[in-house]
This record gives structure tokens, sequence and C-alpha cells, in this order.
């Protein structure tokens, strides 16, 4: 029986990165006797197999808009899900790896939609999450940046579209795969700073001696600092033409202000012992080997950033003055 591991998300745990190198690297993965399938891959973003977590999905307002078109039902991608199967049923390969964080978005019953569709397969799915205070302003960050995202941030907080029910959604993936999962901590730095090797080790990939050492320092949506993504949001608010807007975006990556968070300092607190909590039911769903650590210092943000356009302004001129000073 052919196994498929299911790389579930989360968003913003290094998840493109992943996917940019299995789509670059399919020969080299075939080699290793792992498919990395074209099929369920959409134009907007086709690094992933977001088609098959959509055509799951039934709730119509976390479907796509795709070439300015708003995707309505999950059935408009059943003959990508069905090419998806045939690429599975055809190839020479063992191992098949999908990979989307749109996983994070379907409820318990779409999650056991999704396993039914894959039932003919030992499906192992594997979950990097990550503390959720940092997935939160991560998330923000990267909406606003490019996906025009003009709203504040207490608003994004209230409709963002991912699960942040770990232990639950990871019991539910558990629970459907037989015990077969595999979970990883984004928020502890050696997990991610060893996030590739360590999600091919899951694969049955020891060796990268053949792989290009660039291939893994894969670098994709990474955030802007707080005070540019300020100034970015009233940008999309007032000047509402995306395209002008991306095309100034590798300027704005030049200025390196310091590392800030959106939360005060009880908010933080917060979200720390949360994680904490969801992190110690997971353990108890994993093996011993296997149990997840806790790094205390989860927020590597330690000062409240600017909320307003004018502090945030003025931010980012005095970061610019003290560059060119130097």
């Amino acid at each position: 029986m052919k196994e498929i591991y299911l790389h579930v998300g989360y968003h913003k745990t290094g998840t493109t990165a992943i996917q940019v190198l299995c789509s670059d690297q399919r020969e080299w993965l075939l080699n290793n006797d792992i498919c990395y399938p074209t099929a369920c891959c959409p134009a907007i973003a086709k690094h992933g197999h977001h088609k098959l977590a959509w055509a799951h999905c039934q709730n119509s307002n976390y479907l796509p808009t795709i070439k300015g078109r708003k995707i309505n039902a999950a059935s408009e991608f059943d003959n990508d899900v069905q090419n998806l199967m045939n690429q599975i049923e055809s190839t020479s390969a063992n191992k098949i790896f999908l990979s989307s964080e749109e996983f994070d978005i379907l409820s318990d019953n779409e999650l056991s939609n999704l396993f039914s569709t894959l039932s003919n397969y030992k499906v192992t799915p594997i979950v990097v999450i990550r503390e959720h205070g940092d997935f939160l302003q991560s998330s923000y960050q990267t909406s606003v940046t490019y996906s025009g995202y003009s709203g504040d941030f207490e608003t994004f907080k209230t409709g963002q579209r991912s699960r942040l029910d770990y232990y639950n959604y990871i019991r539910q993936l558990h629970d459907l795969s037989g015990g077969n999962i595999k979970v990883l901590n984004f928020s502890d730095k050696k997990t991610r700073n060893q996030l590739i090797p360590n999600v091919l080790k899951v694969l049955g990939i020891n060796n990268l001696g053949d792989l290009s050492p660039n291939a893994l320092d894969q670098r994709v949506n990474e955030s802007l600092d707080i005070n540019t993504i300020e100034v970015l949001r009233f940008f999309n608010g007032k000047i509402k033409k995306f395209d002008q807007i991306q095309q100034i975006l590798p300027k704005l990556r030049k200025i390196k202000g310091p590392k800030l968070t959106l939360f005060n300092p009880e908010e933080k607190t917060h979200f720390l012992n949360v994680f904490s909590q969801e992190i110690n039911k997971i353990n108890h769903l994993l093996p011993q080997k296997e149990q997840l650590l806790i790094e205390e210092e989860s927020f590597t943000n330690t000062e409240q950033g600017p909320p307003n356009l004018i502090e945030a302004i003025l931010n980012i001129i005095n970061i610019a003055y003290k560059e060119n000073d130097e």
C-alpha cells in the first residue's frame, strides 16, 4: 500500500519554503521513492496542493478568489482531486508527499471527508504548529504585505481563518490516522532552524549530501517589520492599487527595524500560557521520544510596536537616517 505524507500546515510555519523546495526538487524526491504531485496546485500558489484542501471546505467564505472570480463551491475542484488520485496511482514511488497550509481551515467533519478521499492509502499527517501570538502577528503581516489587507490588527484577529485549537485539530488527525502522526514545534528554535531537514527526515530522507545547500536555504514570505507594515497598510487602504504597491516591496524590505510585537505584556503572557497548555495536552498523544519542547522565550519580539501611522513613519525615517549615517 502506498503511503501519503500529508503536510497540513500551519500557515506561517515555513510551509511555503518546504513546498518551494519540493516543487524545485521533484526529480530528486522521485529518486528517493517520493512523489510530489503536480495536480491540485493552483496557479496563484503553484507550489502547494491547496485545491485538495479547498475541495473539502464547505464554508464558502473560506474559499479563494481566483483570477477575480470568487469560488463558491468546493465541488469546483472535483476534477483536480481526480487528477491527483490518478497521479498517485500512476507514480512508481511508494511514498506521496502532499502539502498545503490551507488544511488548517478545515473542520473536524471536513477532515474526516478528506481522509475518506484518501482511504485507499496509509496516511501520515505532518503538523507544524507555532505559538499563537507569533502566529497571529505573522499572519497579519503577510496579509498586509501580499493580500492587500488594510484593516487593523484587532479586526484581523477576529476574522482570521486558521484553527487555533491546536490540540483538538491534532487529536482529530491523530485519531483519523490511527495515531500515525508527526508534530513539530516551529516556536522551538532548533526545530525552526532545521525545519526542512526535519520534514525530509519524516519522509525517510536522512542523507542530504546530494542536495544543493542553496536548496535548503529557502526564505519566502518573510514578514516586513511592524513599522513598515503600518505604512503599507495605509497604502493598501488609500491607494488600493495592489500591483503598484507590490512594486515598492523590494525597497521596503531594505528597511530593517527592530523586532516588535503588536501585543502588550499581558497578552504575550496569556498566549504563551495557552500554548504551553496546548503543548502539554498534545504530548499525551505522542510517543515519549517525540515529545514537544517549549521555549520560555517563544516570543522573540519583546517591545510593543507603534499603534499608529505617524509613529510608524517617524520610526522608519529614524531607521533610514541611522543606516545612512553608518
